[in-house]
Formats: C-alpha cells, sequence, structure tokens
C-alpha cells in the first residue's frame, strides 16, 4: 500500500536531457561548419561572376562603338595576371591595335581588385605568365593573346587555403563566357 506507481510521474529523465543536448550540439558544430563553406564557396562564384561581367563590359563597348578620348580604339580587353595576393585585372582601351595591353600606349579604363582578399588567380591558361582578351572592332573577334589562333581561354580563380575553385572561360569562336 506503500508503495506509489511511477508510470504517473511526467517529465524528462537526466538521460534524456543529456542525449538532446548532445544531439543539438552535434547538428549546431556540423551547420556552423557547412556555414563557414557555404559563405566562400558564394564569395568565390561572385568573384568569378565580377569577372565574367568585366569580359562582357569590354565586348560591348566594342560592339557598340564607345569612344575613348574622342575616338574609337581598335578594342577593348582584360589584361589578368597570376598572382596569390592583392590581385587586380585592368579593362583597358586598344590604341595601338597590338591586341596585347601596354601601359605605354594602350589606355586603362579600370584596374579592378579583388572583393575579398582570399580570393585569387591560381592560373591561367593557355599562358601562364598574364592573359590579355582583347574583343575588336566592329564585329567583336577576339584576340587572346594578341592570337586568334587559340580556340579558348580560361582563368581560374580559388580560395586561400580552400580547394574552392572557380574556372572562367572564353571560347574565342563563340564569344561565349562560361562559369565552372
Amino acid at each position: 500500500m506503500f508503495i506509489k506507481s511511477r508510470n504517473n510521474q511526467r517529465g524528462f529523465t537526466v538521460i534524456e536531457l543529456i542525449i538532446c543536448s548532445v544531439i543539438i550540439a552535434t547538428l549546431t558544430i556540423f551547420a556552423a561548419a557547412n556555414f563557414r563553406g557555404y559563405t566562400q564557396k558564394t564569395t568565390i562564384t561572385k568573384e568569378a561572376e565580377r569577372l565574367s561581367s568585366i569580359f562582357r563590359q569590354a565586348h560591348v563597348n566594342t560592339l557598340t562603338g564607345h569612344l575613348v578620348n574622342g575616338t574609337r580604339p581598335a578594342g577593348f580587353g582584360v589584361k589578368l595576371e597570376e598572382c596569390a595576393t592583392d590581385c587586380s585585372y585592368i579593362l583597358f582601351a586598344d590604341e595601338d591595335g597590338d591586341y596585347l595591353y601596354e601601359s605605354e600606349t594602350d589606355i586603362p579604363l579600370q584596374t579592378l581588385g579583388m572583393f575579398e582578399d582570399n580570393v585569387y588567380v591560381d592560373s591561367l591558361a593557355p599562358d601562364e605568365n598574364g592573359l590579355n582578351i582583347v574583343f575588336t572592332f566592329p564585329k567583336g573577334e577576339i584576340y587572346i593573346n594578341g592570337r586568334q589562333t587559340e580556340e579558348e581561354a580560361s582563368v581560374i580563380l580559388k580560395f586561400q587555403n580552400y580547394d574552392y575553385t572557380r574556372t572562367l572561360t572564353v571560347n574565342q569562336n563563340s564569344g561565349r563566357i562560361d562559369i565552372e
């Protein structure tokens, strides 16, 4: 008669609370770790989109016959170099018509740095020493490093200390700009 049934008690036991706390902590750790990777992937994707829009701006300037200092240049282009820090690229007007950026003869329209310091130009193709992509007036033909013999050019952007990359490819025949 003095024995009470424990089945009528309500609530959680200490073990149930500990198990729930461990599960919640584990899920929080995984979510926080994935969020950091997500922001890095987003950052490098935004930088690739920005570089792509600079290529498109050079192409549009060429096709519309954009004037620089009252004259129409032979074309507009983008100059890139491999870098690990302080990366930048140049949108320029090709004044001398050699389809290469030369600071003495061509007009730099914009020098743009990377939005994020941790994003850098990992490699360039076809030439790792530098990349000049020039769109020429009036048809928007594409010259890669001063020649029309290359089929495409690629720029690989990378996030420092991680394996997150984006590859931007410019096809010389079609003018298509892809980001992978």
